[in-house]
């Protein structure tokens, strides 16, 4: 079954009003069940900017962007914004939290959205083998690495069919990357994942790599 297909997809940016900076042309991509995708390429050639698209975060230009079967246009503000909190998760390459909250609060918080009866902490956390979070109160005085792990933690929360990921080894303590590239491995047991990287050693865990160049994409 297609999860996603991008036909002819161009986008750009409007300068001012008469220029505007052409960042993809013409991408094609089909992204079956249970894919495990990764992205690479170079800082700024529009990996992000792709990411964003499918999300729904970003307009297109020109072609077709179709998530489960329909025309990411299509969607109303409120369905994309289910289809978010229900069925795809995304970790950003952003460092994002909220701060005035605990990381107990921050992980119920998004339970809640994502509609999740009867969310246990402590069983969650342990779960994906994150213990060290568990002695932590407020969320403003996290390392990047442990707002990185609270972001993946979040995304899972909903046990997305599409798990959308922009840079997901930054900022992880070099000896978690290991445990965190097992973990992706088996959640693509029952997931479809869309990675960006620069990071060789997932991209070798992949099984498809795609380049972004030239402002399109290539396998």
């Amino acid at each position: 079954m297609e999860i996603l297909k991008i036909q002819n997809l161009s986008k750009s940016y409007l300068i001012n009003s008469d220029r505007k900076n052409e960042v993809l042309k013409n991408v094609n991509l089909i992204v079956d069940e249970n894919d495990y995708i990764a992205i690479v390429g170079a800082s700024g050639a529009g990996k992000s900017t792709l990411l964003n698209v499918i999300l729904g975060f970003l307009n297109y230009d020109e072609g077709s962007v179709q998530v489960f079967s329909k025309e990411v246009k299509d969607f109303t503000d409120k369905e994309i914004s289910d289809l978010r909190s229900k069925k795809i998760s995304f970790v950003p390459q952003d460092l994002i939290v909220f701060p005035a909250l605990t990381v107990k609060e921050n992980l119920e918080m998004k339970a809640d959205i994502s509609g999740v009866d009867n969310f246990d902490y402590e069983k969650f956390i342990k779960k994906y083998d994150m213990e060290e979070l568990l002695q932590l109160n407020s969320a403003k005085n996290l390392s990047g690495g442990e707002i990185k792990k609270l972001m993946i933690l979040r995304a899972l929360i909903n046990e997305p069919e599409l798990l959308i990921l922009d840079e997901p080894t930054a900022n992880l303590d070099e000896e978690y990357v290991d445990k965190f590239l097992d973990l992706l491995d088996e959640l693509n047991k029952k997931a479809t994942l869309i990675c960006v990287t620069h990071d060789s050693r997932l991209k070798n865990r992949a099984k498809k790599v795609y380049k972004l160049s030239g402002k399109n994409l290539s396998e």
